[in-house]
């Protein structure tokens, strides 16, 4: 992931967490990669399904795995939440065709996925 990307997607975690941080909710939105698939299967991805996958990101970015998902980078969040979506869209299609990441924990899943579907150059 580019330097300015991962600015960008600390930018985007940062507004969608601002309500939930806000309120003191639980953070853990999934466990399993199975309850990432149930609750981001949909045409529309929810903000939590877009808050946990730039928080995989993030956590990959500091550990210096190499991840290359889209650049998603927008004018406004809006649009920026739309090209995000179609990344969970297309890891949530991958998960799906994949049970062996059922049961794992859906960081495990989401990082599979992305190397799978976005394979790095």
């Amino acid at each position: 992931m580019r330097p300015r990307n991962v600015v960008a997607v600390v930018c985007v975690a940062g507004t969608l967490l601002w309500p939930v941080a806000s309120f003191g909710e639980d953070r853990d939105a999934f466990t399993s990669t199975a309850d990432y698939v149930r609750g981001c299967g949909g045409p529309n991805a929810s903000d939590d399904c877009l808050v946990d996958l730039t928080l995989v990101q993030v956590d990959m970015s500091s550990a210096g795995q190499k991840e290359c998902t889209p650049d998603t980078t927008a004018a406004n969040m809006e649009q920026g939440k739309v090209r995000l979506g179609a990344v969970v869209v297309r890891l949530v299609a991958w998960l799906g065709t994949h049970p062996e990441y059922s049961e794992k924990p859906y960081a495990d899943g989401l990082s599979a996925a992305m190397a799978a579907v976005y394979q790095c150059q």
